[in-house]
């Protein structure tokens, strides 16, 4: 006697798999980090939020690190950093300035 051969199992499809959701702050960090190129406390909440996000993932929350979460994160501390500077830049310059003021009205 001869067995029957096996049924066939396909199995599982082939390519990426199931996608993970978003993040529920993704869209909200993605549009603080937009908003945060013409008002730059934006940015820096884009980047906090970012950052908690991120934490939240790496802990194991089962939600995707990519996509509008990424992008929110990176303008914001892009933007946020280019603002230190600016305003680092801004205090140099005003120092210099009064500087130059009180030596040119002591002569």
């Amino acid at each position: 006697m001869t067995q029957p051969p096996p049924s066939y199992q396909p199995g599982p499809p082939m390519g990426y798999g199931a996608m993970q959701p978003e993040h529920p702050d993704a869209q909200t960090v993605q549009l603080l980090g937009i908003i945060g190129i013409f008002v730059s406390i934006c940015a820096f909440i884009a980047w906090y939020k970012g950052a908690q996000a991120k934490k939240q993932i790496d802990a194991g929350a089962p939600y995707l690190w990519g996509g509008a979460l990424k992008t929110g994160y990176l303008l914001g501390k892009i933007i946020s950093i280019i603002a230190i500077v600016g305003m680092a830049i801004a205090i140099v310059f005003w120092i210099i300035a009064i500087i130059g003021l009180a030596a040119g009205g002591m002569s």
